[in-house]
Protein backbone atom coordinates (compact mmCIF):
# COMPACT_ATOMS: atom_id res chain seq x y z
CA UNK A 1 0.00 0.00 0.00
CA UNK A 2 1.07 3.62 -0.61
CA UNK A 3 1.45 5.52 2.28
CA UNK A 4 -1.00 8.22 3.14
CA UNK A 5 0.16 12.14 2.45
CA UNK A 6 0.29 13.67 5.27
CA UNK A 7 -1.11 17.86 5.69
CA UNK A 8 2.02 19.37 6.77
CA UNK A 9 1.34 23.06 9.33
CA UNK A 10 2.50 25.98 6.60
CA UNK A 11 1.43 24.03 3.29
CA UNK A 12 -1.81 24.85 1.06
CA UNK A 13 -4.69 23.12 2.75
CA UNK A 14 -6.24 20.66 0.32
CA UNK A 15 -9.31 22.06 -1.41
CA UNK A 16 -12.49 20.96 -1.21
CA UNK A 17 -16.18 20.98 -2.02
CA UNK A 18 -18.89 19.59 0.49
CA UNK A 19 -22.44 19.90 0.84
CA UNK A 20 -23.86 21.32 3.96
CA UNK A 21 -26.53 19.77 6.42
CA UNK A 22 -28.86 22.41 4.46
CA UNK A 23 -28.50 21.26 0.85
CA UNK A 24 -25.71 24.19 0.06
CA UNK A 25 -22.14 23.73 -1.23
CA UNK A 26 -19.32 25.09 0.68
CA UNK A 27 -15.44 25.02 -0.91
CA UNK A 28 -12.34 25.58 1.01
CA UNK A 29 -12.23 28.75 -1.17
CA UNK A 30 -15.36 30.34 0.19
CA UNK A 31 -12.89 31.43 3.59
CA UNK A 32 -9.83 33.07 1.54
CA UNK A 33 -9.33 35.72 3.78
CA UNK A 34 -10.58 34.08 7.00
CA UNK A 35 -9.44 32.07 9.83
CA UNK A 36 -11.17 28.55 9.37
CA UNK A 37 -11.10 26.09 11.86
CA UNK A 38 -11.96 22.76 10.12
CA UNK A 39 -13.61 20.12 11.96
CA UNK A 40 -13.91 16.12 11.54
CA UNK A 41 -16.70 14.72 13.90
CA UNK A 42 -19.95 12.02 13.98
CA UNK A 43 -23.01 11.55 16.12
CA UNK A 44 -21.26 8.33 17.02
CA UNK A 45 -18.11 10.06 18.21
CA UNK A 46 -18.19 10.21 21.86
CA UNK A 47 -14.51 12.44 22.27
CA UNK A 48 -16.30 14.66 19.29
CA UNK A 49 -19.32 15.06 21.37
CA UNK A 50 -17.44 15.88 24.23
CA UNK A 51 -15.59 18.58 22.10
CA UNK A 52 -18.98 20.33 21.66
CA UNK A 53 -19.43 22.61 24.66
CA UNK A 54 -15.83 24.26 24.11
CA UNK A 55 -16.37 24.63 20.48
CA UNK A 56 -19.55 26.45 21.18
CA UNK A 57 -17.19 28.58 23.88
CA UNK A 58 -15.15 28.89 20.83
CA UNK A 59 -17.98 30.32 18.36
CA UNK A 60 -19.69 32.22 20.97
CA UNK A 61 -16.23 34.13 22.02
CA UNK A 62 -14.83 34.35 18.36
CA UNK A 63 -17.78 33.61 16.12
CA UNK A 64 -18.43 37.73 15.34
CA UNK A 65 -15.09 38.26 14.39
CA UNK A 66 -15.64 38.79 10.35
CA UNK A 67 -11.98 37.35 10.29
CA UNK A 68 -12.75 34.30 11.65
CA UNK A 69 -15.33 31.58 10.14
CA UNK A 70 -15.96 27.78 11.64
CA UNK A 71 -16.94 24.36 10.00
CA UNK A 72 -17.76 20.85 10.91
CA UNK A 73 -17.73 17.43 8.44
CA UNK A 74 -19.80 14.83 9.46
CA UNK A 75 -18.96 11.37 8.75
CA UNK A 76 -22.11 10.08 10.01
CA UNK A 77 -23.69 7.53 7.75
CA UNK A 78 -26.94 9.83 6.86
CA UNK A 79 -27.70 13.54 6.73
CA UNK A 80 -30.37 13.21 9.64
CA UNK A 81 -28.40 12.24 12.54
CA UNK A 82 -25.86 15.12 12.21
CA UNK A 83 -29.35 17.67 11.39
CA UNK A 84 -31.10 16.60 14.30
CA UNK A 85 -28.36 16.66 16.70
CA UNK A 86 -27.15 20.33 15.75
CA UNK A 87 -30.38 21.11 15.73
CA UNK A 88 -31.17 19.58 19.55
CA UNK A 89 -27.78 21.16 20.58
CA UNK A 90 -28.32 24.95 19.20
CA UNK A 91 -24.99 24.58 16.66
CA UNK A 92 -24.79 27.53 15.21
CA UNK A 93 -21.51 27.83 12.94
CA UNK A 94 -21.80 25.62 9.48
CA UNK A 95 -22.19 21.84 9.12
CA UNK A 96 -21.08 20.26 6.09
CA UNK A 97 -21.87 16.80 5.43
CA UNK A 98 -19.13 13.88 4.36
CA UNK A 99 -21.02 11.00 4.40
CA UNK A 100 -19.93 8.00 5.50
CA UNK A 101 -16.28 7.27 6.23
CA UNK A 102 -15.02 5.58 2.65
CA UNK A 103 -11.40 5.83 1.02
CA UNK A 104 -11.09 8.86 -0.82
CA UNK A 105 -13.28 12.34 -0.15
CA UNK A 106 -12.24 15.32 1.83
CA UNK A 107 -11.02 13.23 5.14
CA UNK A 108 -8.46 11.48 3.45
CA UNK A 109 -7.12 14.71 2.06
CA UNK A 110 -6.09 15.64 4.98
CA UNK A 111 -4.81 12.51 6.94
CA UNK A 112 -7.53 12.08 8.80
CA UNK A 113 -7.12 8.57 10.85
CA UNK A 114 -9.45 8.96 13.73
CA UNK A 115 -11.90 12.09 14.73
CA UNK A 116 -12.36 14.34 16.56
CA UNK A 117 -9.64 15.93 13.68
CA UNK A 118 -8.89 19.65 14.05
CA UNK A 119 -7.17 21.74 11.40
CA UNK A 120 -6.41 25.60 11.48
CA UNK A 121 -6.58 27.62 8.24
CA UNK A 122 -5.10 31.03 7.53
CA UNK A 123 -6.25 33.67 5.57
CA UNK A 124 -3.86 32.68 2.82
CA UNK A 125 -5.48 28.81 2.81
CA UNK A 126 -2.04 27.38 4.60
CA UNK A 127 -2.51 25.01 7.33
CA UNK A 128 -1.62 26.91 10.74
CA UNK A 129 -2.00 24.54 12.89
CA UNK A 130 -3.20 20.53 13.71
CA UNK A 131 -3.44 18.00 16.00
CA UNK A 132 -5.63 20.07 18.10
CA UNK A 133 -7.94 19.31 21.44
CA UNK A 134 -9.24 20.83 24.18
CA UNK A 135 -8.11 24.28 25.11
CA UNK A 136 -5.23 24.15 22.71
CA UNK A 137 -8.16 24.62 19.85
CA UNK A 138 -9.24 27.95 21.60
CA UNK A 139 -5.63 29.00 22.05
CA UNK A 140 -4.35 28.28 18.49
CA UNK A 141 -7.57 30.66 17.33
CA UNK A 142 -6.71 33.11 19.81
CA UNK A 143 -3.12 33.50 18.84
CA UNK A 144 -4.20 33.71 15.03
CA UNK A 145 -6.46 36.43 15.38
CA UNK A 146 -4.27 38.40 17.04
CA UNK A 147 -1.50 38.70 14.64
CA UNK A 148 -2.20 41.90 12.41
Amino acid sequence: PTPKQTVNVGHAAPAFDVETLDGRRVKLGDFRGKYLLLDFWATWCGPCIAEIPALKELHARFGKDERFAMLSLSLDAAKEAPRKFVADKGIPWTQGFLGDWVEGGVQNAYHVEAIPAFFLIGPDGKLLSKDMRGEAIAAAVASALKKP
